[in-house]
């Protein structure tokens, strides 16, 4: 079968070959050729300018259909009574999740804001669809903290992906005043980017979780870390995400000597997690598991965990090597 783009240019050389046919005939005859030859001219590059457009076209529709697809594919968004999560809480995660990425030097915020904007502008009515009620800019709201989280974190993904180079020009101020700015030589490598993205905004969760007004919940540091010690540790920090209603309810408990399980009920990040997973982004709004993580790092154990989901559930499995 032939598609649009074969058929366009099997037609545009069925012209270049009359066109060379009039040029030998010409010849054959003696008469000047130089219409003929500039008809064929103007022909080679007509069928240059048309591949070139043709790969846009086919590029976009591309596109339009992968994420129509990805789109489809998503989870329906479940109706659970959730409450209002704490405002300051709330906070703490978009504004970290943002500032980290401004200290890490390796995208301009400006252009990061402008992409930010325009791609929840574009996933906003879509949302909204599924999700009546809801009020736009209302960070306690668990159902609005879902969507702009996700497309907060869809938007860094994307930075992460592609970023601008080790030197970019980043506007600041309202004059938009340019400042050149240069990633530092630790985060060079684009790889490292979520990894440090998501231990840094997991340090100031843990940080805020520890200040005075949770100083009697915060989780301890064991001297000598266990399973034990660590699974009430995780009980503790995973309890103060709760305090601030971010999930219904949550279970922690030990499946092996070496695994500890997290089960999270209806988190204010349930649908976007999803969502995240399914485009495959380098980043995920996974909260809990960056504040589990901080508070095993301190604990002098490296952290490493895998995640999967039922329709009311994240679940995170954490491998302890003590």
């Amino acid at each position: 079968k032939m598609g649009l783009r074969g058929l366009h240019v099997l037609i545009l050389l069925i012209y270049f070959m009359l066109c060379e046919a009039f040029v030998h005939v010409d010849n054959l005859t003696g008469r000047s050729n130089g219409g003929h030859t500039n008809k064929l001219t103007y022909g080679w590059k007509a069928l240059e300018n048309s591949q070139h457009r043709l790969k846009a076209q086919e590029e976009d529709y591309f596109s339009w259909l992968s994420q129509k697809i990805e789109r489809k594919s998503r989870p329906k968004a479940i109706k659970l009574p959730r409450l209002r999560i704490d405002r300051d809480f709330a906070v703490l995660l978009m504004r970290s999740s943002y500032a980290v990425a401004d200290e890490m030097d390796f995208i301009p915020m400006d252009e990061f804001q402008k992409q930010f904007f325009l791609y929840r502008a574009d996933e906003y009515e879509l949302y909204l669809e599924e999700n009546r009620g809801v009020t736009q800019g209302d960070l306690a709201d668990p159902v609005y903290f879902d969507f702009i989280s996700f497309a907060q974190y869809a938007t860094l993904s994307r930075f992460m992906k592609n970023p601008p180079g080790q030197v970019f020009v980043e506007k600041r101020g309202a004059e938009g005043e340019d400042f050149v700015i240069q990633r530092p030589q630790e985060y060079a490598d684009n790889k490292v980017l979520p990894i440090v993205h998501a231990q840094l905004v997991g340090d100031r969760m843990l940080e805020y979780l520890s200040t005075e007004k949770y100083e009697k919940l915060a989780p301890k540091v064991p001297e000598k870390p266990s399973v034990e010690t660590l699974l009430s540790g995780i009980v503790q920090a995973v309890g103060l995400m709760k305090l601030n209603s971010f999930m219904l309810d949550f279970q922690v408990k030990p499946v092996s000597p070496k695994e500890i399980e997290v089960r999270l009920q209806g988190p204010a990040s349930l649908w976007s997690q999803q969502v995240l997973r399914g485009q495959q982004t380098v980043l995920t709004n996974d909260f809990e598991a960056k504040l589990i993580c901080a508070y095993l790092r301190k604990c002098g154990v490296k952290p490493v965990y895998r995640t999967s989901f039922t329709k009311t559930e994240v679940v995170h499995s954490f491998s302890i090597n003590i």
